[in-house]
């Protein structure tokens, strides 16, 4: 410990002290001229510099969103109506397994996104990640459940036997009927 405790004295007292002198800003005399070496731009040379700006950015060609349009797209799939105007993507937890045909929809956190076939069935697609887990059927239903909000999904209990998962846009309402497993 007195080794430490020497060698740091020493490095203390051996080492030289710097001093802030000559600073920039000692001399406040000149601060005015400093002003001075700006040069003022002429506005005709301004109007050539944006001039020689447009002329340049007009020979660039612009892409046509017409010509991006992948060729398998047709007039009719461009002009046919659908239901949704805006895709309205919730996160609805799952607490129990459920079964759909032959999938099981494990419990966990799913985004459900309502989808319209074009045979004009609703579908509901369960994914987890980039990954869609399940496709659940679903049917229009009028009445919104008292909801509140204008974009729900909600997972209701309907009986022992089966849950009951509620989906609401400004466009429509749809539901759905899932089975539990074990029941």
């Amino acid at each position: 410990m007195r080794r430490f405790i020497a060698k740091l004295i020493l490095i203390m007292f051996l080492t030289p002290c710097a001093f802030a002198e000559g600073d920039v800003f000692d001399n406040y005399s000149n601060i005015q001229s400093e002003w001075d070496s700006q040069k003022v731009i002429p506005d005709s040379l301004l109007e050539q510099t944006i001039d020689r700006f447009y002329k340049k950015n007009k020979k660039k060609k612009r892409n046509d969103p017409q010509e991006l349009m992948p060729s398998t797209m047709n007039e009719e799939m461009m002009q046919a109506p659908d239901i949704f105007s805006e895709q309205y993507t919730a996160t609805l937890l799952v607490p129990l397994e459920l079964i759909t045909g032959r999938n099981i929809i494990q419990p966990g956190y799913y985004k459900i996104v309502a989808n319209k076939q074009p045979s004009g069935e609703f579908f509901f697609d369960l994914y987890q990640g980039a990954y869609i887990s399940a496709s659940i059927p679903a049917s229009p239903t009028e009445h919104d459940d008292n909801e509140e909000s204008l974009n729900y999904v909600k997972l209701l209990p309907y009986d022992d036997n089966y849950i009951r998962i509620i989906y609401g846009t400004l466009e429509c309402n749809l539901e759905a009927f899932v089975r539990v497993l074990g029941n």
